[in-house]
């Protein structure tokens, strides 16, 4: 999610860094825990999930996409394909996101 926009912030690095940290793992650890893949196959994953993991993936991927304190188009998209596999509409997903952008 954070490479979506093909540009990762500072913050954002900053925030992997934290979850590598929080998970005990090297910086290393990095391209393997975080692949990049695309939102289809983000969605099909996440429709396989419980209700209540697919509403934290979501909100963890929201974390990431706001982390540099914008939602680009590519992360918006991204955003929309999981938030409908979870069951989610557009409507619900502009709430979480400006939600989360003005907590940043």
């Amino acid at each position: 999610m954070i490479a979506s926009d093909d540009d990762v912030a500072h913050r954002e690095s900053q925030l992997l860094q934290r979850v590598l940290a929080e998970l005990g793992l090297p910086p290393d650890a990095r391209g393997k825990l975080f692949p990049v893949i695309d939102p289809r196959e983000a969605a099909e994953q996440i429709g396989k999930l419980a209700p209540e993991v697919q509403s934290e993936a979501l909100r963890l991927l929201i974390d990431a996409a706001a982390a540099d304190g914008k939602i680009a188009t590519s992360e918006r998209r991204y955003l929309s394909a999981v938030a409908r596999a979870a069951g989610i509409d557009d409507a619900e997903l502009e709430r979480l996101v400006a939600d989360r952008l003005t907590s940043t």
